[in-house]
């Protein structure tokens, strides 16, 4: 990729490891580059082929130290890779956009795990000791998910992960959150719910909230694997998981 993101170019040449070179006719840049200039894997010291097992391994849901052992690499370097994929993937849902029929529900994700001080039993319940994510799939497999704040989420903090993310007239299949009214107004959605309870026993195929229930079933797997993690950088992780969920379903492609 040239450095300023032209499309004019033309090859110049070949380095010495037989690589070949272009050369960016844009007057203000005229900078030589090869196709891997500009990219996560530029100026790479360890085999770019050992760069797309570590992706491989994230994609089967490998933990850091897994990868680092398959590649015979510290885990160091291992944790540096996930900053550089994690950097690369910072805009990774921005274009994101849910339509038709999408199903849409909440996780949480305990900051630290706090225990009753005379009992010793973990607290149970949805505190701000919780961080919400909000997650959504629609019917053609388009997946978002977002930090949402603190404790349980509310009606202004649902419209502001989801807008711009949902087509106006689609339809939610939700838990009767009282927290998503706000946006089915905002879009003028159609709302099909569910109580979560009443759904407890219902098998798989006949469950309507399965899709999302699935996306959090492999989520809390995801997390599972790369405990303990800075959950300052949970977006980031949700971004990967966005990544690995999405189409192409062959880690190759």
């Amino acid at each position: 990729m040239s450095f300023c993101n032209s499309e004019d170019f033309k090859k110049n040449g070949f380095l010495k490891s037989g690589i070949q070179k272009f050369k960016c006719l844009n007057p203000n840049c005229k900078k030589s580059f090869v196709a891997l200039s500009n990219t996560m894997f530029d100026n790479h010291k360890i085999p770019i082929s050992e760069w797309f097992e570590f992706i491989l391994h994230l994609i089967a849901f490998d933990s850091i130290s897994v990868s680092s052992l398959s590649n015979r690499n510290a885990v160091s370097t291992g944790y540096y890779w996930l900053k550089k994929l994690f950097y690369v993937l910072k805009d990774e849902q921005d274009s994101v956009i849910l339509k038709d029929r999408i199903y849409l529900d909440e996780k949480f994700v305990s900051i630290e795990c706090k225990t009753d001080n005379k009992s010793q039993k973990k607290l149970r319940g949805i505190s701000r000791n919780k961080i919400c994510i909000a997650t959504a799939i629609d019917k053609h497999g388009n997946l978002f998910c977002k930090e949402c704040g603190r404790g349980k989420p509310s009606s202004k903090r649902i419209l502001d992960v989801f807008k711009n993310h949902i087509t106006e007239g689609s339809i939610i299949v939700h838990d009767m959150e009282q927290a998503h009214n706000g946006i089915i107004q905002k879009y003028n959605l159609g709302s099909e719910e569910y109580k979560s309870v009443g759904l407890k026993n219902v098998k798989d195929k006949d469950n309507p909230l399965y899709p999302i229930n699935q996306v959090h079933k492999y989520m809390k797997m995801f997390f599972a694997k790369h405990q303990p993690f800075d959950k300052n950088s949970l977006q980031n992780w949700l971004n990967l998981f966005h990544f690995i969920m999405s189409k192409p379903n062959n880690g190759y492609e």
